[in-house]
């Protein structure tokens, strides 16, 4: 197989079970040949080095509250470029994570919307694209949703959140710091943290591509966008170009543009399925190329089919992430999808989701036909 180095975000809730799970996964990679370089929680490392008045600072003294969130983030930033020289000096190993207890966007949690803004601004990037350093993000439920009797704060002297209510605020409010993430996956709670574990290892198993690298999703038609999207329920906005190839470039292939908050940045997916008739498993290379890349690469558009221009709306809800993407050319309609890891895996439509159609399996309503032959007439 191919060389795999990624960079890849555990985060979650309080209690969520992140060091554990890293201490987990490390010895349940090993089969897979798999070399972790982990980079530890800086907030920890902070508090515990002598800032364990951090949740009081933040109602006595303001402006010593900012100056260490400020130096918590310039850490975390430093820590990318630690872990990128540790990964590089393993030239021998096909496949490198380099882990992150928590990231730069985990700081949004613990400040006000404006603030973080304001601080990700003096360090040169938006919001969105501080979570586009990472590859792939996924996050642990907290304990406290759904495993109350397991949530503690024993087990970690740097927790401040004592009542499990201030656990599922900071908890929800670290999921929407990640959101708008193209790769986040959500581990709930599970009855013992082994089932959590082995549920968290499949999934970084399935985001490294191991043993291929396949993409397993449904699809569903909507009449309309839910009215509680961006009210009640929390969602992160992109506008996407889609630019289909020539089947001669790299078989069925596809370039995206997609910008969020000011930043943009450009994939190559080539998308194969792997059951004749059914788009439910594919296989799906998928990598990030420059803008540059993607300028040349426009000059091999399939000129019989048109650019797909479309908003993506990204949200939470069901212990599972979900896209509705809402094309604006070269037809106008409405669909949601989600990705899983295994396709026996049951899915719960969102409750506020009315009348969906899952039309998975059916060609017609693929983006790539659309983008030839415009809507099915029904």
């Amino acid at each position: 197989m191919d060389k795999v180095s990624m960079r890849i975000v555990l985060t979650g809730g309080p209690g969520g079970g992140k060091s554990d799970g890293l201490a987990y996964l490390k010895e349940a990679l090993k089969p897979h040949g798999i070399r972790m370089c982990i980079s530890h929680e800086v907030a920890s490392q902070v508090i515990g080095g002598g800032v364990d008045d951090l949740p009081m600072l933040r109602k006595t003294s303001p402006k010593t509250y900012w100056n260490v969130q400020k130096e918590i983030f310039r850490r975390q930033l430093e820590d990318i470029e630690r872990n990128e020289r540790l990964a590089a000096c393993f030239t021998d190993s096909h496949c490198v994570v380099k882990k992150f207890d928590r990231g730069v966007s985990d700081n949004a949690a613990y400040l006000d919307d404006k603030e973080f803004i304001k601080l990700c601004g003096q360090f040169g990037k938006t919001p969105a694209g501080y979570r586009m350093l990472y590859d792939a993000v996924i996050y642990l439920r907290t304990a406290a949703y759904g495993a109350e009797h397991a949530y503690t704060t024993e087990n970690n002297k740097s927790r401040y959140e004592k009542d499990p209510k201030d656990a599922r605020q900071t908890c929800d409010r670290t999921l929407q710091s990640w959101t708008g993430h193209p790769n986040l996956w959500i581990i709930p709670s599970y009855p013992t943290p082994e089932e959590k574990f082995a549920r968290l290892t499949k999934v970084v198993l399935h985001v490294l591509g191991i043993p291929k690298k396949l993409e397993i999703e449904r699809k569903y038609l909507l009449n309309r966008i839910p009215r509680c999207l961006g009210n009640s329920v929390y969602k992160v906005t992109s506008q996407i170009e889609q630019t289909y190839l020539l089947p001669s470039i790299e078989g069925k292939a596809r370039v995206r543009k997609e910008t969020q908050d000011g930043t943009t940045w450009y994939t190559l997916t080539c998308k194969t399925p792997v059951k004749a008739g059914s788009n439910l498993v594919r296989n799906q290379p998928e990598r990030e190329i420059s803008a540059e890349s993607y300028a040349e690469l426009l000059h091999w558009r399939d000129v019989d089919r048109r650019t797909v221009k479309k908003f993506r709306h990204y949200f939470a809800a069901n212990n599972r992430y979900w896209v509705i993407d809402e094309l604006l050319e070269p037809a106008k309609v409405i669909f949601m999808e989600t990705e899983f890891v295994d396709p026996t895996e049951r899915i719960t439509l969102p409750s506020f989701v009315r009348d969906a159609e899952d039309v998975t399996d059916n060609p017609r309503y693929s983006t790539r036909a659309i983008a030839k032959r415009g809507l099915p007439k029904k």
